[in-house]
């Protein structure tokens, strides 16, 4: 009998957790916003849904007009006030609430790690000039340092919410824009756009923006580096592209590739605003401090400045890339002019981005 349950146990796999999304919020409208995108997101692909509510004050102070000195509200009291305020929330959408107190991207990205979030959906408020500079932005941050993908809804938006809802068998695809630039983060964000399209049915638009960087030269200050010229290099775009087509199995998912000249985050930007894509599916390098303030960030100024929803995809995920289904190598011939096949590493089954 013992030995009866024991192979029984030996037999038995244990069922993956549950996948968990997080989902920052304010209070504010953008939040809310972003805290329904999160519940689609749960109820498309499933698994558990998270909201946290962050913030950077141990004490409040009230100013009445009659009194000198402002009574002091004390931080369990600003706790249990945010935990009321997210527990109606978390009972509304099925979810576990959190309150942190400290800086809100830290608090966010530390939660994440703990929680082995597998996304996380929070929303800007789409502040530009002097204000952005002077106040950053919790999603910008968030989007630095997390080490999962962040999808940002911003301030004024297609909604993709409610089309999602709407969608019927007359409806047009969705439309996802897949900025590409060759790196090994293109394979993880395709990664996750091939998760996106096949989920939603949508088509694919892979977009690569050749920028002719300014040579800095004594004689001629800024400029412009012709060699190799600027024919040249979109035709080595169009075989990269090609190659990269080539290694990577779309099942069955329509795309269609363009390659443009200009500046990479402008020319995203402006080019889903014209076609009206519904979301933005873009890979970040990564760079932190003083590389950072330098050179900035494309997936940040597409962050800031894109009409709809925009996924960000890190680099720092590794083992994305070897987890795209790629189309099965063609047999080589040896010298002697027996067939040889290529070692093919052993390949598991398919999972999905969010569950896998």
């Amino acid at each position: 009998m013992r030995a009866t349950t024991r192979a029984r146990s030996k037999g038995t796999k244990r069922k993956p957790a549950a996948p968990v999304i997080l989902a920052p919020i304010d209070f504010s409208p953008e939040s809310l916003r972003a805290l329904d995108y999160a519940a689609l997101l749960r109820s498309s692909f499933g698994g558990k849904l998270h909201i946290v509510h962050a913030h950077d004050v141990d004490s409040s102070y009230a100013v009445p007009s009659l009194l000198l000195l402002p009574p002091v509200i004390s931080a369990d009291a600003i706790n249990r006030h945010y935990q009321s305020q997210l527990k109606k929330l978390a009972t509304k959408y099925s979810a576990q609430p959190h309150v942190k107190v400290g800086r809100a991207f830290d608090q966010i990205c530390q939660l994440a790690a703990e929680l082995k979030a597998k996304l996380i959906v929070i929303s800007t408020h789409g502040r530009t000039g002097w204000k952005r500079l002077l106040l950053g932005s919790t999603a910008e941050r968030v989007v630095r340092h997390a080490s999962c993908p962040v999808l940002v809804v911003r301030e004024r938006e297609r909604n993709l919410v409610a089309r999602t809802k709407r969608r019927t068998a007359n409806t047009k695809r969705m439309k996802i824009l897949v900025p590409v630039d060759f790196s090994p983060g293109t394979l993880a964000s395709l990664r996750y756009a091939l998760f996106f399209a096949r989920a939603w049915k949508a088509e694919l638009t892979l977009l690569h923006v050749v920028q002719v960087q300014p040579l800095i030269a004594p004689e001629q200050l800024a400029a412009y580096d012709r060699t190799p010229s600027l024919s040249a290099i979109e035709r080595g775009a169009r075989l990269q592209m090609r190659s990269l087509l080539r290694g990577v199995d779309f099942k069955g998912v329509p795309y269609s590739t363009l390659i443009q000249v200009g500046n990479p985050a402008q020319q995203i930007c402006q080019y889903a605003e014209d076609r009206a894509y519904d979301l933005i599916i873009n890979a970040t390098h990564g760079h932190t401090g003083l590389v950072h303030v330098l050179i900035g960030s494309v997936a940040e100024h597409v962050v800031r400045h894109a009409h709809c929803p925009v996924l960000v995809v890190p680099t720092r995920e590794t083992r994305a890339p070897s987890r795209i289904e790629r189309k099965p190598e063609v047999p080589e011939r040896s010298d002697n002019g027996r067939l040889r096949r290529r070692r093919m590493k052993e390949k598991e089954r398919p999972r999905s981005c969010i569950g896998g």
